[in-house]
């Protein structure tokens, strides 16, 4: 299996940060209180970050996060915490996110897709790393993680957890890459995504139609990403 439990990303540098903060694009903001929720979950060993779009009249960037089992298989119940959707982010108001169904996930991650193809791309980021994420740095307390995109030894693209802290009634990212504070996924999907079946199993188990959308729980991933 790709999966694994334990990643602990990469931590980038300060000479590294210069290509994250590229036309300084924000794909996504989660509150502290957010990433808590999700890990708090049972057996939950990390989160998986979609990057998505609202939808086709509103396309402000969002993600998509999904608390993980310890077998790599999302926690979707319909009745705790399920698929969490950010909210706009002004850099001054961090917003809780929203409950989605997986319906709703899977409508969004396919808009990601059809609009910009880079963002097709999602990420596990283990609790150990989110941990380290958010504790306080430079002295003040982390108010939440923002995600950004970058490519990952120049040929896949990967997202980036950023610390943010509260700065004179702003949030913003930490300016100076103290330790930990800035965390890449190194097994981003597509590229290294494990699922429970072959792919060919994985699209007869679905529909006749071949979606590369996951309708089923056969797969592991909300989208059923190409080998």
């Amino acid at each position: 299996m790709l999966f694994n439990n334990n990643e602990s990303g990469k931590v980038l540098t300060d000479a590294e940060i210069g290509a994250l903060v590229h036309d300084n694009q924000l794909e996504g903001f989660l509150t502290k209180s957010d990433v808590a929720l999700l890990l708090n979950q049972p057996d939950c060993v990390g989160i998986r970050i979609y990057l998505a779009i609202e939808s086709t009249q509103n396309i402000s960037n969002r993600v998509v996060a999904v608390g993980i089992h310890g077998n790599g298989v999302e926690i979707n119940s319909d009745g705790g915490v399920g698929y969490r959707m950010s909210l706009p982010f002004d850099g001054v108001n961090a917003q809780n996110s929203i409950k989605i169904s997986r319906t709703t996930a899977v409508q969004n991650v396919q808009l990601g897709i059809d609009e910009v193809q880079k963002r097709s791309v999602s990420g596990f980021f283990s609790a150990d790393s989110l941990q380290q994420l958010l504790e306080d740095k430079q002295g003040s307390p982390v108010a939440g993680i923002g995600f950004y995109l970058n490519q990952l030894n120049g040929t896949l693209w990967a997202p980036i957890g950023a610390s943010f802290v509260s700065n004179n009634g702003a949030i913003q990212r930490v300016s100076e890459n103290s330790a930990f504070s800035h965390i890449q996924t190194t097994k981003p999907c597509p590229g290294f995504c494990a699922v429970k079946t072959n792919k060919a199993e994985a699209l007869s188990a679905e529909s006749s139609t071949s979606s590369r959308f996951a309708t089923t729980e056969s797969v592991i991933y909300l989208v059923k990403w190409d080998k």
